[in-house]
């Protein structure tokens, strides 16, 4: 677990509290156990009980962003959209934090791929 990208999903609060409402978990637990995952360097043994679950249901899936593509969601021929990725499904750590300060989420070959168009 990258502790810079969790400190930086804690730090601005509504990546984890929209996640908590989608799962309709409490949203400030959930930021709560993100705190002490945070404080116990990323180590899932200081989480209890239900604890684990927030962390599964709302924490762990903002580390696995899927890469929209180098020119975003596209639809498909059912009309949901879908990625324009044809590297990797999920952003790879190394630019999973720069994807969230950006608000742009592209694996590392997408980011090439937009830069060299």
């Amino acid at each position: 677990m990258d502790l810079d990208v969790l400190k930086f999903l804690i730090d601005n609060e509504e990546q984890i509290k929209e996640t908590a409402e989608k799962n309709n978990l409490e949203p400030e637990v959930s930021l709560v156990i993100a705190r002490i995952l945070y404080d116990n360097k990323g180590d899932l043994s200081s989480l209890k009980g239900k604890q684990n679950y927030h962390y599964q249901k709302v924490i762990e899936p903002l580390f696995f962003r899927e890469c929209e593509g180098p020119v975003g969601l596209m639809p498909d021929d059912e009309g949901n959209f879908v990625s324009s990725c044809v590297h990797t499904k999920y952003i790879d750590e190394e630019s999973l934090l720069l994807s969230y300060e950006e608000e742009d989420f592209k694996c590392q070959n997408c980011r090439y791929d937009t830069q060299k168009w």
